[in-house]
């Protein structure tokens, strides 16, 4: 599923089956790793943003599971990148050095998320939501890959 969704904006704009099938470039263009990292990031700032709130109201139990859920998209954010750089011939690199990068852009996503939530656009905060839900699957896996190594 990670090459998938690595291979899911191809250059030629095939699905990641028919890329692998025809013997295309399974390498994800710079701008798919991209768009893919920055709703990634994005859904960390979702889940940290809903952390503190729910923290704010007691909710602790459930406050824990957010802050694992932006842990969890924070980390596969990391993944992408090194993977990426490995795709296209970059040297290896460990995760954490990608941290100051992804960081970045989660601080970035928090901003936004909280003129979301201050400006009451409900429209737009359940189109993050769904999109975090869509990506779940993928960093469920790459956790499990992170952990497995």
């Amino acid at each position: 599923m990670v090459a998938a969704w690595l291979c899911a904006a191809a250059p030629r704009g095939e699905e990641p089956a028919a890329a692998e099938r025809d013997g295309g470039d399974k390498r994800a263009s710079p701008d798919s790793v991209a768009l893919l990292v920055v709703s990634l990031t994005s859904c960390a700032a979702l889940h940290f943003s809903a952390q503190e709130a729910l923290n704010a109201d007691g909710s602790t139990a459930h406050a824990e599971e957010a802050k694992r859920r932006g842990q969890a998209a924070a980390m596969t954010a990391m993944y992408v990148l090194a993977q990426s750089r490995i795709s296209h011939g970059g040297a290896p690199q460990p995760l954490s050095s990608f941290r100051p990068y992804v960081d970045q852009m989660i601080s970035a996503s928090l901003e936004r998320m909280a003129a979301i939530i201050k400006n009451g656009d409900v429209a737009q905060f359940r189109s993050e939501e769904e999109t975090c839900a869509s990506l779940s699957p993928l960093e469920d896996e790459v956790i499990a890959k992170i952990a497995a190594e």
